[in-house]
């Protein structure tokens, strides 16, 4: 799965979304071969007073434990995946860290291929966001997903300097939710054991 071409992801796209709309369909190979001039399609700065599925928050501690049980904290951007039903009416949100592109060329600075994949949106465990609405380029890490309670990210947009700086257009969120169903939710290798 991670070395799926444009072609391949665009088929992908089709056949997790046969609902859509057979134009969007069709559009969806030209917004992504340039997809970073076409941030407009996928986002938007829309100030809903609400939180919605896929919201980019700013300012959000992350907390992660390493192999050696060290407790290691991390400010920077959230982007939310808890479904927008569910952020209403449940006590805790799902959320994932953002980090800056350029974090990604440090972690990888000999291997052009992926971080072209990762540019290309082809590695479906980060989910790169272009430069955007004065926004800098960064990618959405699913593998350090955290929890929080609402309220405290309640109190954060009203309070403290946590805004929305980021949402998705009804196209960005066909693709959030389908590169979510890919990464947490494809089929198990043949090695996957169960009985």
């Amino acid at each position: 799965m991670e070395n799926i071409t444009l072609e391949g992801f665009v088929n992908l796209y089709k056949k997790t979304f046969p609902s859509i709309e057979y134009g969007e369909k069709e559009l969806i190979k030209d917004y992504f071969t340039d997809f970073e001039y076409n941030c407009d399609k996928f986002f938007t700065i829309y100030k809903s007073s609400s939180i919605l599925q896929g919201d980019f928050l700013s300012n959000v501690k992350f907390t992660l434990i390493s192999k050696n049980e060290d407790v290691l904290h991390t400010d920077t951007i959230g982007m939310i995946l808890s479904n927008t039903c569910d952020i209403k009416h449940d006590e805790f949100i799902v959320m994932a860290p953002v980090f800056p592109f350029e974090y990604f060329e440090k972690i990888y600075p000999k291997e052009k291929k992926t971080i072209d994949s990762i540019k290309k949106n082809l590695i479906f465990r980060f989910f790169y966001i272009p430069s955007c609405f004065g926004n800098p380029e960064f990618v959405v890490d699913f593998t350090k997903i955290c929890s929080y309670e609402k309220k405290y990210l309640i109190n954060k947009l009203e309070k403290d300097n946590t805004k929305k700086l980021l949402s998705f257009t009804q196209l960005g969120y066909y693709l959030l939710i389908l590169k979510l169903t890919i990464h947490l939710l494809r089929s198990e290798s043949i090695e996957a054991k169960r009985e």
